[in-house]
């Protein structure tokens, strides 16, 4: 009973995702860093939400069993990666590319839901901003690899987090560029200017579907 239970909630998201409980998962995901180093009990809060984030993100995003599968694996590496990473080079380049697949997994699927016809509804706009959030964390492992890999790619030491590459991806992503954290290597450069027109042109592209959409609703 319990098992037909379990299936039935699982086929229920495979056709109605809750996009607003994953877009605050991944809210909770980028502030709660920033607060675990003035509360060191924050921690493990953070890597609660951080599996919290790779869950939802394989529940809501998946289609089918087969897909929910495939997902759970490679959401389970790479939780697993980061929480028992440890200094060194293989880590430095195995973390990175299993977070980068995961996440554009979970962009691709995340793109194929906003693209199906259908009459627009809240969802597609938690669809949408869940998206745009999850391109920052699709940059952020190609940031930190390059710092890894390249002595004074950026204006910060290789020692530093991936957080801060998360931050950076972020503000690229949105072209604030406060310049803090500057790309001096040329693959770095072109890595950052190809984020900063990704980013322009899903919010232009999506964004007009959806708009679209809605209008074709109302006639």
């Amino acid at each position: 009973m319990m098992k037909q239970r379990v299936l039935q909630i699982f086929e229920h998201h495979f056709n109605h995702p809750n996009y607003a409980v994953f877009m605050a998962s991944l809210v909770l995901m980028l502030v709660l860093p920033p607060a675990s180093t003035f509360f060191s009990g924050l921690s493990i809060v953070m890597e609660v939400t951080y599996g919290i984030v790779i869950l939802l993100a394989c529940i809501y995003t998946a289609t089918n069993y087969r897909d929910l599968f495939l997902l759970a694996i490679i959401g389970t590496f790479q939780y697993l990666l980061f929480l028992f990473q440890q200094p060194g080079q293989d880590i430095q380049i195995i973390n990175p590319l299993i977070t980068f697949i995961f996440f554009t997994s979970v962009f691709i699927r995340i793109t194929r839901y906003i693209f199906q016809p259908r009459a627009i509804t809240a969802n597609d706009i938690y669809a949408f901003c869940c998206g745009y959030l999850i391109l920052g964390v699709v940059a952020a492992p190609f940031f930190f690899f390059i710092a890894m890999n390249i002595p004074d790619a950026f204006t910060i030491t290789q020692e530093t987090d991936f957080y801060e590459f998360l931050y950076f991806s972020y503000i690229t992503l949105t072209t604030v560029g406060y310049g803090d954290i500057a790309p001096i290597h040329p693959i770095a450069k072109s890595f950052t200017l190809l984020l900063s027109i990704i980013g322009q042109l899903y919010l232009t592209v999506i964004l007009g579907i959806i708009i679209g959409k809605y209008l074709s609703s109302q006639n």
